[in-house]
Order: C-alpha cells, then structure tokens, then sequence
C-alpha cells in the first residue's frame, strides 16, 4: 500500500512542475498540452484527439482553441467525410508561438533526460509502460 501513496505523490508532484514550467512561459497547463498536440501533428487533428490524448474536458480544450482562433493562431476546418468534425491546424503565427514553447519544453526535458543517463531513463520508460500495462490489466480483471 506504501507504493500507492508514494506514486501518487510523485504523479502530482510531475503535474504541478509541468503546470508550473507552463506558467512561467506565460500558459496554463492546458495550453501547454493543446500546443503539444498541435505542433506534433502539423496536418491537424481533431479537438476530441486532444482532449483523449490527455484526458482533458472538450469544454476546456474548445476554450483554448477558440482563444487562440481570435489571436489568428488556430484555423479549423471540417473534415471531408464528416462535416460535423473540425479539424484544428496551426497557422504561421501560431506555428511559430506554439513551436517555440514546445522548442523550449524539449530544451528543459532533454537536460534531464541527459542527467539521468541512457541507462536511467530507459529504466524508468521501461518501468512506467509496465505499470501501465498491469494497471490496465488489472482494470479489465475488475470488469471496469
């Protein structure tokens, strides 16, 4: 049960530094994630992949996306084979704003990555998709 705890605190605790660096950037941790997801995908993507994609609330992500239509950093499009789907891409403006946080962001996370070492870090991504894996697992064994 120890276990449980300790995680828990350390998966907060990485929440806050994230919300934090997102802060000192001028973002909330919301915007933070919605600029990730943008800049990874330059052909677009849709507004529900984001919020999946981090386990954010529509309402929440629509109202970044929308923010971001009146600063001309956002254009949506529908896609061919469903218009009621829109497709939220980058514009030039928003490419360069959103690229350069995310330019940041890798800055910081590869100084860290290079502290831990090769070793290190492979043992922790290691670790970690593990405890997913048994975490899903162990969700399907309850029948949720």
């Amino acid at each position: 049960m120890g276990y449980f705890w300790e995680f828990t605190g350390l998966w907060q605790e990485t929440n806050m530094l994230y919300a934090d660096w997102a802060k000192r950037h001028g973002l909330s941790l919301t915007e933070l994630l919605v600029a990730l997801s943008l800049v990874e995908q330059p052909q677009g993507c849709r507004q529900r992949d984001i919020c999946r994609r981090w386990a954010l609330p529509k309402q929440t992500v629509n109202s970044v996306l929308k923010h971001w239509q009146l600063q001309n950093w956002v254009l949506f499009a529908q896609e061919p084979g469903d218009r009621r789907v829109r497709r939220v891409t980058l514009t030039p403006q928003g490419l360069a704003y959103a690229g350069e946080i995310a330019r940041q962001l890798i800055q910081t996370e590869s100084r860290v990555w290079q502290r831990l070492g090769q070793e290190t870090s492979q043992e922790f991504l290691d670790a970690t998709a593990r405890y997913n894996q048994y975490f899903r697992e162990a969700c399907e064994d309850e029948g949720t």
